[in-house]
């Protein structure tokens, strides 16, 4: 496992012998997983960002008009290429990548929230259309977090560009929510195979 730090978010990044060694398919490709059993539950580009890189001091805290108070990021700067399958998030620097950078667990520890472009959370980041993307449009860049159960705190955010395809949050969730579903029923099951 390799740690590093961005901002004052630390990120585990798993090394491809962590991900998914129980069947054999680490270091996997995006196109491996494609063709693979049952193939991938989703994949497309977003900018993939860790949660909650926002650490104020007492200063940003005591004397907030004089500190910006949103964090940005342009789309082209932090745009990577996600597959989704099974209960994983894998995270590609691009679809042609050998392995992924590393995988996100999706369980039920995790809920999905798409953020109000208007009224975005505090310490999500901001992420401006970079020239290539959106025609420009940052109407055209939607955000869904993935937050903690317990604390409500983001762990991801995902911020996807719709301009080439208007479907691709509400598949994007609709993958989560089944997901969800799948993990949930699996979870009751093993409770009543308990008692």
């Amino acid at each position: 496992t390799n740690i590093f730090t961005h901002g004052l978010c630390c990120v585990i990044v798993y090394t491809p012998a962590m991900i998914w060694s129980r069947d054999n398919t680490a270091r996997v490709s995006a196109a491996v997983l494609r063709d693979s059993d049952g193939g991938v539950d989703f994949e497309s580009y977003a900018a993939v960002l860790p949660g909650e890189m926002k650490k104020k001091n007492v200063l940003q805290k005591m004397l907030p008009f004089l500190f910006d108070e949103r964090d940005y990021v342009s789309y082209g700067e932090a745009v990577r290429y996600i597959c989704i399958k099974r209960q994983s998030c894998f995270v590609y620097i691009d679809n042609v990548a050998a392995s992924p950078l590393y995988a996100i667990p999706l369980d039920d520890t995790l809920v999905m929230e798409i953020e109000n472009s208007s009224k975005p959370d505090y310490y999500s980041v901001t992420v401006s259309p970079s020239s290539s993307s959106s025609g420009g449009s940052k109407n055209n860049l939607i955000t869904v977090l993935l937050r903690h159960c317990k604390s409500k705190k983001i762990a991801f955010q995902f911020t996807f560009d719709r301009s080439k395809d208007e479907s691709v949050v509400r598949r994007f969730c609709g993958v989560l929510e089944r997901m969800t579903v799948r993990i949930a029923t699996k979870a009751s099951e093993m409770e009543k195979r308990k008692k």
